[in-house]
């Protein structure tokens, strides 16, 4: 894969340079919450709140 060169940032336009960061941001925000809802499934037993029993 090729990176593009500096001078491929300064031929976008605006739009697309918005386009760009509206794209990253996203993905961010997709990972994000695939990363919380990992962490709630994996932490779902000790979510549950202690039964309490009474002990005569």
């Amino acid at each position: 894969m090729t990176k593009p060169s500096e001078n491929s940032k300064q031929t976008q336009t605006p739009e697309e340079q918005k386009q760009r960061q509206e794209d990253r941001e996203k993905g961010s925000s997709e990972h994000n919450q695939e990363l919380l809802d990992e962490g709630i499934e994996e932490s779902f037993p000790a979510s549950d709140p202690p039964s309490v029993s009474h002990i005569d």
